[in-house]
């Protein structure tokens, strides 16, 4: 059978309807085929927002941890702090400075120098201080001087105990460590 006869056989109305039912179809294959790019689309965007919110996560907690090193960065690298021109060469010197400033240099039984230990461009150079016979006032009084001196100071160990003598006096023993900007 020709296509011609076909024609002829079929009625317009049925032509018109089959013309229908097949643009109908091609809608319905064309949605299904849009919904299923969508939907993949639509979980690579969730994907990519919950890196994004991991993202966020770990920069706050960078920031986190700048901020807490940025004091001690900023003590590191200035002009008069330890690791800038005109720093402390030596702990020995910064404890004689806190000591002479507070009135207990003379409490000061001994300074010992550590062995000197290197990192990721800085130098640590600790020594162990021992004082006898400090109120608690100059000791606290003592303890901020370190912390807050110009020179990043850091107590490592730590050892008080009362005066044999006079158990209102302490004795201490504590490590001082140094932190300077490596060569």
């Amino acid at each position: 059978m020709k296509l011609s006869e076909l024609k002829e056989r079929i009625s317009p109305k049925n032509r018109f309807y089959a013309a229908c039912v097949a643009a109908l179809v091609s809608v319905v294959v064309f949605i299904a085929a849009t919904q299923g790019m969508v939907a993949k689309r639509h979980t690579y965007a969730e994907l990519k927002k919950k890196e994004l919110a991991s993202f966020y996560t770990l920069r706050d907690e960078y920031m986190g941890e700048k901020a807490r090193f940025l004091p001690l960065e900023r003590k590191l690298l200035s002009p008069g702090g330890s690791g800038g021109p005109g720093g402390a060469s030596s702990v020995v010197t910064v404890i004689e400075d806190i000591g002479n400033r507070l009135g207990i240099k003379d409490r000061i039984k001994s300074v010992k120098p550590a062995s000197e230990a290197a990192g990721k461009g800085y130098v640590q150079r600790p020594v162990a201080v021992e004082v006898e016979g400090i109120t608690l006032n100059e000791l606290v009084n003592l303890l901020y001087r370190v912390e807050y001196h110009r020179n990043v100071l850091m107590i490592k160990d730590f050892d008080m105990k009362a005066h044999f003598e006079n158990p209102d006096l302490l004795d201490v023993t504590m490590q001082l460590v140094l932190v300077t900007r490596g060569a």
